[in-house]
């Protein structure tokens, strides 16, 4: 950094993101400019090395760039801390979620084979919608897992289904289906994991 000060705010805040999936450590800090030590500091610990109102040397410039490491300088304090809470993010994986879309219940069955049904049904509630997937429920037990192939409304294919109406399908599934099952449907969508526990401080 430019001055003490500088260094020991930035300091203060960086050792306080301590999360539970991602944390940052500091390997080596000073005040000045940007110097070839701190390269091969940061390439010994497989670091980035981060400036604040300060610039690398020419010569550490050329080491960096041979040597394969990051350097990332800042006029603003709360940037530099951003893209610091940045890169942690982004080392976190992704997590599957499942969004409810509507609720169905089989009136008929007209065809049932080992790996597919075709049947009718009417929307409870929500939406009924064509490539969605199922957990269908028998006295209140799931019998399994489904997917939505084909949708029908009267005679005619439809992408989806909304509440109150009567519908046929083409459902996959291994599970057995009956009568008065009630098929839970939803999608699922990836979300990013949030950082939990200690919040940065600003």
């Amino acid at each position: 950094t430019d001055v003490q000060g500088s260094l020991e705010a930035l300091s203060v805040s960086l050792e306080k993101m301590q999360f539970a999936e991602a944390a940052a450590k500091i390997v080596g800090k000073g005040v000045g400019m940007i110097g070839e030590a701190d390269i091969l500091q940061a390439e010994a610990a497989g670091a980035t090395v981060y400036g604040f109102n300060v610039e690398a040397t020419e010569s550490a410039s050329m080491l960096a760039q041979d040597k394969g490491v990051p350097v990332k300088v800042f006029r603003v304090i709360y940037d530099l801390l951003d893209d610091v809470k940045a890169r942690l993010e982004g080392m976190i994986d992704t997590e599957t979620v499942r969004v409810a879309l509507g609720r169905a219940v089989i009136k008929k069955i007209f065809r049932a084979e080992k790996s597919y049904a075709i049947a009718g049904g009417f929307a409870e509630d929500g939406k009924i919608q064509k490539g969605a997937k199922v957990e269908i429920f028998r006295n209140g037990a799931s019998q399994g897992m489904g997917k939505i192939d084909e949708l029908q409304s009267g005679k005619q294919a439809a992408p989806e289904i909304r509440m109150g109406s009567e519908f046929g399908m083409k459902l996959s599934s291994r599970a057995t289906l009956a009568e008065g099952d009630i098929l839970e449907v939803f999608v699922e969508e990836q979300h990013k994991k949030q950082l939990t526990n200690q919040e940065m401080s600003q």
